[in-house]
């Protein structure tokens, strides 16, 4: 480039000589003076385009192995094709935009500075396990029984305790228990499944003398039991919520203590005791189960009953929904409170062959705001018996028979023999808590059909049901008085 420039010079030089030597103009050498000028420049011009045209790239993609880390030098951010960077959404949302010209040359990128964000926590590693011992469970992860196990010692054999997100699969494999302690035992834990396990005793304790449980789940939450077998004595659900049972069958107890949200639907309970008890809880739903207390129905002193006294307890419960059960044959009531039962709904289901009632309490019995409606009731000497026994507890100041609706109920096939052979008996009389004590009111009956052929609906006091009409009977007498008069009640 020097060179070409000195050889215009000369050129320019020898030319001015030339023309000088031969015509010695002066207006022809300011001509050549300008000449000169105008070639230097063009060579500064052509020596600045050089250079910038070192700077330009062809536009590539670039292929970056340290991917999320961004590279903050100047040079960079003026020419890279600018990539989504791993930040923070908000980041994300918001790009700087860049007005720069589009490079034409491929440039290899510089070394990335470490990220400032920190790395997000790994999330925790489940594992999957196959179980061929007695074992306590306590890491997030899908276990299955390899076979059948039997528990000589006196704690749970299988133990799943303080863990999240544990799905047990028995495999239809048999946990077998020699001695007073639990099949599977549920603590602290949420997220649980446990589904295909049959559970089963070798030893015969009688229910009276002991809680031999096969099935516990306490203190826990979110879990799930389906399509298992559960013997021995008794199976608890204890201080737990939102717990489903289903697709089950349970030859023992199921009590649900002090829980709430508890589902039991679909299952079949078989056995020779109160089959579910709801007890200091709410909000709890027994849904579409078949329930058989194996009893033949009579009602005799106790020690000489056979079966089951109830199908469904429920102690001091509120906001329970019992529906669409098929019940039989307790040598009581199909379903009885003890306690208060308050806002609970009792619709559609069936019953038959009790030796007191369909429902019906009596030991300290307080009851408010149910709604009974739509069931079937076949065999029995009543529909309804309610009443009250024993003082106030600590924790109550009334006595309940307030604002419950029974409506469209059927009685069919009657037994006309016993004691206890009634349209239905409403009586709180004073005889254990005092009238004073009470709270009566708005307790409708209507539409429903308590059959002509047994005794007429008792009373007490006189006016504590209302009559909301369609109702078939014998008629209504306010108790311990007889008669009829003075009863605002009409049959059909």
């Amino acid at each position: 480039m020097e060179r070409l420039a000195q050889a215009l010079c000369v050129s320019a030089d020898k030319l001015l000589k030339f023309q000088h030597m031969k015509n010695n103009q002066k207006g022809f050498i300011g001509v050549a003076v300008l000449f000169v000028v105008l070639a230097v420049s063009g060579i500064a011009g052509y020596y600045f385009v050089s250079q910038n045209a070192n700077r330009t790239f062809t536009p590539t993609t670039l292929v970056n192995d340290n991917f999320g880390q961004k590279d903050t030098s100047p040079s960079k951010l003026q020419n890279e094709v600018i990539q989504p960077p791993v930040t923070s959404p908000k980041q994300q949302e918001n790009p700087t935009s860049s007005n720069q010209p589009k490079p034409t040359q491929t440039v290899t990128p510089k070394p990335t500075p470490t990220p400032t964000n920190p790395t997000p926590s790994p999330t925790p590693v489940s594992v999957s396990s196959k179980i061929d011992s007695c074992r306590t469970i306590s890491t997030a992860g899908e276990y299955s029984l390899s076979g059948d196990l039997t528990n000589t010692k006196s704690e749970p054999c299988i133990k799943i305790q303080n863990v999240s997100n544990v799905t047990l699969d028995c495999q239809n494999h048999t946990i077998t228990s020699k001695n007073e302690n639990y099949g599977i035992y549920v603590k602290g834990s949420s997220n649980f499944k446990l589904n295909n396990c049959k559970l089963t005793s070798s030893i015969n304790v009688p229910v009276e003398t002991s809680a031999q449980h096969m099935l516990r789940v306490e203190s826990s939450k979110q879990g799930e039991i389906q399509n298992s077998t559960v013997g021995g004595n008794v199976a608890t659900i204890s201080g737990s919520s939102f717990i489903t049972i289903q697709n089950s069958t349970f030859n023992n107890q199921l009590n649900v203590y002090k829980s709430n949200n508890v589902t039991i639907r679909d299952n079949t309970f078989s056995n020779g005791s109160d089959n579910i008890t709801l007890q200091e809880g709410n909000n709890n739903s027994i849904i579409n189960n078949f329930i058989d207390g194996k009893s033949d129905g009579v009602y005799r002193e106790m020690g000489s009953t056979i079966g089951a006294d109830d199908g469904i307890v429920i102690k001091d419960e509120s906001g329970d929904l019992i529906q669409g059960n098929i019940m039989q044959n307790f040598f009581d009531c199909a379903i009885e409170n003890a306690g208060y039962m308050f806002d609970t709904k009792i619709i559609g289901n069936k019953a038959s062959n009790a030796g007191v009632c369909f429902l019906g309490g009596w030991y300290w019995s307080s009851v408010k705001g149910i709604v009974v409606k739509d069931n079937v009731v076949n065999n029995m000497p009543n529909l309804f018996f309610f009443s009250r026994l024993y003082s106030l507890k600590s924790t109550e100041q009334q006595v309940y028979f307030q604002n419950n609706l029974f409506e469209n109920n059927k009685l069919s096939n009657p037994k006309t023999d016993t004691g206890f052979s009634m349209a239905s008996r409403f009586v709180f009389d004073g005889s254990a808590v005092s009238l004073q004590n009470h709270i009566f009111g708005n307790n409708i009956l209507k539409n429903n059909d308590f059959t002509k052929i047994v005794g007429s609906l008792r009373l007490a006091p006189a006016n504590i049901v209302t009559d909301g009409g369609g109702n078939i009977c014998s008629g209504a007498e306010e108790e311990a008085r007889g008669g009829g008069d003075a009863i605002p009640f009409n049959c059909n």
